[in-house]
Formats: structure tokens, sequence, C-alpha cells
């Protein structure tokens, strides 16, 4: 990150947390392994409309994905049987796109990527465990008693299953890479995060704090996983080709982690602005709600007012009516009576 354009350091910070949180590790781990002014060619598997190029700014980045569209720097293709040829790209990277690649072809998703990567591959997913489980169905329930739909791409990673990334680590070995993991969003701030995203999303009032949230997740925990695979959403897996570039990567790997006691410390903050937060943006909602009944309730009485006048007018109008209609009988009675005459 250090690397970043200043002009665009705030508005990165402010992505969704989860989507930073594994872009920004990424990039620590592509700088493990870069030396000065060096260069790469990057390819983003499955991360159109993504952030890749905002986090590899000195890099050469190109998206590849199902799309059709014609831009620069993105190529339509099939992750799972790629046209280019082996050895194109430096690093081969994928961002959530494993979970929701069908588990039969899951296997060759990671063949082509070690395939047409010439160092490494790092592929970031969340882990198949009974925890996430349970916490996706959670998350996917309360977004349907909310909206009264299932949630888009929880309901996809309950119909595919996650991955069991022992066994996607082994996919990658089998490829002749030597394989570091890496925790990320510590399961209880993402089951946090995604509870209050979801729920604030419903209100304007309430959704308009969330870019706050997600820069104060950012700030405070940047490397977001606690040594236990199993308390964490999601798991980055980092190949690489070169044992001298593996032996690199992991005599630096300590960069990027963060002491466990400042990790629960800076957790705890997380937790409690969360709640401070949604305390003040609750006491803002029904104040709006409060006034929007009273100008509701002024409206409706006025509307009362305002029926009650027309009505007025109306029976005056009406009278009016019977009035100059007797008077026209009256002048017609007395014309033929003088005819009459």
């Amino acid at each position: 990150m250090e690397q970043t354009k200043t002009g665009k350091l705030s508005a990165i910070k402010r992505l969704p947390f989860d989507q930073y949180s594994r872009q920004s590790r990424a990039a620590q781990l592509v700088d493990l392994l870069r030396k000065k002014g060096e260069s790469f060619n990057v390819l983003d598997v499955g991360g159109y409309k993504g952030v890749t190029k905002d986090f590899h700014p000195h890099d050469k980045v190109t998206i590849l994905d199902v799309f059709d569209v014609t831009e620069k720097g993105y190529v339509k293709g099939d992750a799972t049987n790629m046209s280019f040829a082996d050895g194109s790209y430096d690093f081969v990277v994928s961002f959530d796109v494993f979970e929701h690649i069908p588990r039969e072809k899951r296997k060759a998703f990671m063949s082509e990527c070690a395939r047409v990567a010439r160092r490494g591959v790092i592929v970031a997913a969340p882990v198949g465990t009974k925890e996430n489980a349970q916490a996706e169905l959670d998350i996917n329930d309360l977004n349907k008693s909310i909206y009264g739909t299932d949630h888009r791409w929880l309901k996809e990673h309950i119909d595919y299953e996650l991955p069991e990334m022992d066994a996607a680590e082994k996919l990658m070995q089998s490829n002749n890479l030597h394989t570091i993991k890496f925790s990320s969003n510590y399961l209880p701030a993402w089951v946090l995060m995604q509870a209050t995203i979801i729920g604030a999303s419903k209100y304007t009032v309430l959704g308009e704090g969330i870019p706050e949230l997600y820069e104060a997740y950012n700030d405070l925990l940047p490397a977001d996983g606690v040594s236990d695979i199993e308390q964490n959403y999601r798991l980055i897996l980092l190949g690489l080709k070169d044992k001298k570039d593996f032996v690199t990567a992991k005599k630096n790997i300590s960069n990027v982690f963060m002491d466990k006691a400042k990790f629960f410390k800076n957790y705890t903050a997380l937790a409690t602005k969360v709640s401070c937060n949604l305390v003040m943006a609750v006491d803002k909602l029904e104040s709006q709600i409060n006034n929007e009944r009273q100008a509701r309730l002024d409206t409706e009485k006025l509307a009362v007012a305002q029926q009650a006048e027309l009505s007025r007018l109306r029976e005056k109008y009406d009278s009016s009516l019977v009035i100059r209609g007797y008077a026209r009988l009256r002048q017609l009675f007395i014309r033929r009576v003088r005819s009459s005459k």
C-alpha cells in the first residue's frame, strides 16, 4: 500500500472491508518479492470491475472474466481453459472466485492459474468450515428477513459449497508450487460487519455511515486474520514456483502479520465503534421517522381543513344555485301570469 498514489488512498481505505483486506494482503505478498523499481505483469482471474489495478499501481494488470465487453486490459475467457501461453504473467491472482467455480472444475481452475503464472499464484477464498457454513446461513437468513430474498453471492456459496482449502493447497502443490497460507477476516469480525452492512443498507440514514465503518476496519485491522484457520472466514493461498522466492517470502512473512495482543485490542475498538455508530445512526433514524410522522400528521390536518373548506364552498355554491334557480323560476312564473292577462 505504500506504493498507492496519495490521491487514491482515502477512497481505497473506504473500500468494503473484505475486499480491502484480501487485495492489500495480496499486494503485500507480491511486494515481498519485488526488487527495487521492478514491475510485474499481473493477471486477475475473475476480477472485472474490481480494484486490483489500484493496489498494483506500478504493475501491468490484465483482467480475465466472462463478460462480453471491450475494454483496455480486459480479456474475455474461461478460467478453467485459458488461451494464454505458459508463464505469460509473473503473477496470477484471484479474489473470491474459487468458491464460485463448480466443484468438478476447481482442479482445472487451479491448474490453469499455475500454468499461466511465471512466478506465482495467489488465490483468496472463504474457507469451507462448519463455522463458516453456519455463519453464511445466518447472514443469508438475515438478508431474507430484511429484503425477502437470498443474498446473491452467499446463496451461490451455499449451493456450490465453500472450498476445503487444504484440498486447494494440495491442488497448488500438485502443480509444483511451494505454498504458504494466510488467514484473513476473523470470523466474529466478518459476521459483525456483514450483519451491520445488511441491516444498515435498508435505510439511507444508516447506510450513509457504512464507508466510515469500512475505513475504521481497514485502519484498525490491516492484517485481519488469526492463526487458527477455523476462526477465520477467508484464507489466502500463495503458491510460488521458485524455491528462492518461497524462502524469501517465508523469511519476510512476519511483515504481513499483526501482534496478537494488538489485534484483539483493535478488534475490541472496532466492535465498540460499530456499536456507537449504530446507536447514533438509529437515533438519527428515529428522529427522521418522527419528523416524517409529524409532517404526515400536519399534512393530514391540512388536508382535513382543506376538505372542510371545500365542503363549505361546495355547500355555498350549491345554495347559490338553488337561489338563482328559484329566482329564475319566479321570473318565469311572473311572465306567464302577465302574459295570461
